[in-house]
């Protein structure tokens, strides 16, 4: 992958582009680092080009853009919007933002409650949930997820705590189960969880721009030194 940014007369925008396997071999045969950056400009230039109409006849108009982080490797982290990030690839972003729960919480979702205790707290327990991630949790605006969690809390609390089966066959899901996958959802890692039973229709946790991630001016790179002890962070718009 690699970052480059758009100029724009009003204000400059950032997007992450695809950088095929193919194509690094190609440009590891050039010795020369400004040879390599107009290589791989070529190769991109396709993705700023379009059509467009003037006096009649259609011309192509490429964006002006230039490259300013040439290799950019997959979990490379990022401090976008807020909140800690990685890049999956050029279209997937995934959460790097921990939840924190009470001990009371961890013992619900561990088991460790009785049935009347856990029916009493789960509703609680989602709004603690549900509470950290509006505020610490930018990034689930992405397919609604926070707005959908908000709504769905009607739906939980008509749910029964345990799963409910008919033999083999899982009738409705229960409260327990709900909570159990919204946290997989928003672990730090590439999981996605099924939350339909609240009406949620995009697998919870996939954070997947089509059309390529962009990235704002105040975004920052975080590099890390291999024991993780020693960070630095950079300013996209300082390059």
């Amino acid at each position: 992958m690699c970052i480059v940014r758009i100029k724009s007369k009003k204000e400059d925008t950032y997007k992450v582009c695809g950088v095929k396997t193919s194509w690094v071999a190609e440009l590891e045969r050039l010795s020369d680092s400004n040879e390599q950056l107009a290589s791989l400009k070529a190769k991109l230039m396709p993705k700023f080009t379009k059509n467009k109409k003037q006096k009649g006849k259609t011309i192509q108009v490429t964006e002006d853009f230039e490259i300013i982080v040439p290799r950019v490797l997959i979990n490379q982290r990022f401090y976008d919007n807020g909140q800690e990030i990685t890049l999956g690839s050029a279209t997937y972003k995934h959460n790097e933002q921990e939840l924190m729960l009470n001990k009371k919480a961890v013992k619900l979702l561990n088991g460790q409650l009785s049935l009347v205790e856990a029916e009493t707290l789960a509703p609680q327990v989602y709004d603690e949930i549900l509470k950290q991630v509006m505020k610490y949790f930018p990034l689930y605006d992405t397919n609604q997820f926070r707005t959908k969690l908000k709504m769905g809390k009607e739906q939980f609390i008509k749910l029964p705590w345990k799963n409910k089966w008919d033999g083999n066959k899982l009738i409705h899901v229960g409260q327990q189960t709900v909570l159990d996958r919204i946290l997989i959802g928003l672990h730090a890692n590439a999981a996605v969880s099924d939350l339909s039973t609240l009406k949620v229709t995009t697998p919870f946790g996939k954070l997947q721009q089509p059309s390529g991630i962009a990235l704002s001016l105040n975004t920052k790179i975080i590099y890390q030194s291999p024991t993780g002890l020693f960070e630095r962070r950079v300013a996209l718009r300082g390059l």
